[in-house]
């Protein structure tokens, strides 16, 4: 007997799935042709077969749930379509099927290469360099959403903004996403969000087929993205969709909701920064505070204040100690007088003239010793008063330093408190005491206390809407 012998149909059915299964010819393979026999099944499968157009040759192609899911476009029989896959045996009955991974309109592929050669042209020309991208604002407060009027992108991205940053302003500009016209008038919306001076520039589409975002890949549009003077973020298509536009852009997401949280901060997040950043301020301006009254409570208490005479007292000992010599002089020169008016009268035949010359030449001294004194003693009083009047003015200007010092950091404490945030325009709505942070915290009949700068407001709710 010649040849080889299988004991089995499965013998064979197994040989044939070792040389179909995993042959690099049969992964991954891209092939046109005409859908027919399409029907779906109760689990979510599609199977049709795939027929050459010009000779008999036909496969029947399988694809799973979950890859239909995925599609955004369904063929239907009579369609010319591309279909990449892998071909493999699976089952008992070596039946050889086309397993697809993805279809597309027949004819893609020129489409494919018209991509893949502006692309590689562009990056030649440095268009997809990070070095020219621009960085996105931490904080961006003012958004511009170009996308589809209505669209489930344009929806998811309204719907995360207002989760993660419903603080900032967004504004849309409305566009078409799909089709031939749609490069002139998306290249129109971003012209004109660019010139509104917007912080960030959204981008986004939902998913769809390689012809569907097709529109994404004009060169027109990627020369528009990268003069554009406003960052922008993308999010087109699915995850592994790449699109020029997104090359060119500063920031490339995957899908929609993706460029809102890549490109805004969580508020969450930023309220508990601030909390941190709020109570540590407190703490510095009250360390400051602190520090501040103290250094006036030692200023008070010093002994200046409250015993000035300390700074003139020994002046006033040595003013004190001349009038006692003064006095001393005095009484030894009285002594002296009573000695000479004594010898006087012992001496008065004799010594009449010359005792009459000694007393005009004591009084002339003593009165000259008196005017001494007095004048020294008014010398001295002098210049205490200068020295006290000097005293009191280096402690007013002390104090007054002290005392700016003190208002300046009063204002700075002023500038930085809540209250000042009040002042610039803002209010706060009170409910029960506690602060309205979401619509969804207030009902209909609620009162409601608006808290404003230089007062509150009481009022009632009528009524109420909320963004999403």
């Amino acid at each position: 007997m010649s040849g080889l012998h299988y004991r089995s149909v499965d013998e064979l059915v197994a040989a044939l799935k070792r040389i179909v299964n995993g042959q690099p010819a049969l992964q991954n393979i891209a092939v046109d042709g005409e859908v027919l026999k399409a029907r779906m099944s109760t689990n979510g499968h599609l199977y049709f077969t795939l027929k050459d157009s010009t000779g008999g040759g036909e496969i029947g192609c399988i694809v799973w749930a979950s890859t239909v899911r995925r599609l955004s476009w369904l063929p239907k029989n009579g369609d010319r379509i591309t279909v990449t896959g892998t071909v493999e045996i699976k089952y008992t009955t070596a039946d050889l099927k086309l397993y697809a991974v993805k279809m597309e309109p027949a004819g893609i592929a020129q489409f494919y290469l018209q991509y893949q050669q502006l692309r590689a042209r562009l990056e030649k020309e440095g268009l997809f360099d990070p070095a020219h991208k621009k960085p996105l604002p931490k904080y961006p407060m003012d958004i511009a959403v170009v996308t589809g009027d209505g669209t489930s992108g344009y929806q998811d991205v309204m719907h995360w903004l207002g989760q993660r940053w419903p603080v900032a302003k967004v504004k849309a500009y409305p566009c078409m996403v799909q089709g031939n016209s749609a490069p002139r008038d998306i290249i129109r919306a971003l012209l004109a969000a660019d010139q509104c001076g917007h912080d960030i520039i959204l981008l986004v589409r939902g998913g769809g087929g390689f012809m569907e975002l097709f529109c994404f890949n004009d060169e027109q549009l990627a020369r528009c993205i990268y003069s554009l003077n406003t960052p922008v973020v993308t999010g087109i298509g699915h995850e592994d969709d790449m699109t020029i536009a997104d090359s060119v852009a500063d920031l490339r997401t995957n899908v929609p909701s993706a460029a809102v949280v890549e490109s805004v901060p969580d508020i969450n997040d930023v309220m508990n920064t601030l909390a941190v950043f709020e109570n540590s301020m407190r703490i510095s301006v009250n360390n400051a505070v602190a520090r501040r009254k103290e250094a006036m409570k030692r200023i008070t208490e010093m002994p200046v204040w409250s015993h000035p005479e300390r700074l003139y007292e020994p002046y006033r000992m040595r003013i004190r100690s001349s009038e006692q010599t003064l006095m001393t002089v005095k009484e030894k020169t009285n002594r002296e007088r009573t000695r000479l008016n004594s010898l006087y009268q012992q001496f008065q035949s004799i010594m009449n003239r010359k005792t009459q010359e000694w007393d005009r030449r004591i009084s002339r001294s003593v009165y000259e010793m008196e005017t001494a004194v007095r004048n020294r003693v008014n010398s001295e009083q002098t210049r205490c008063g200068q020295y006290e009047a000097k005293l009191n003015d280096s402690i007013k200007a002390a104090a007054e330093a002290k005392k700016k010092q003190f208002l300046s950091s009063v204002q700075l404490l002023d500038a930085l408190s809540p209250l000042s945030i009040l002042s610039r325009g803002y209010s706060v709505v009170l409910k029960n005491g506690a602060a309205v942070r979401r619509v969804g915290d207030t009902e209909p009949g609620d009162l409601l206390t608006v808290r404003l700068s230089d007062g509150e407001i009481f009022t009632e709710m009528k009524g109420k809407t909320v963004y999403e």
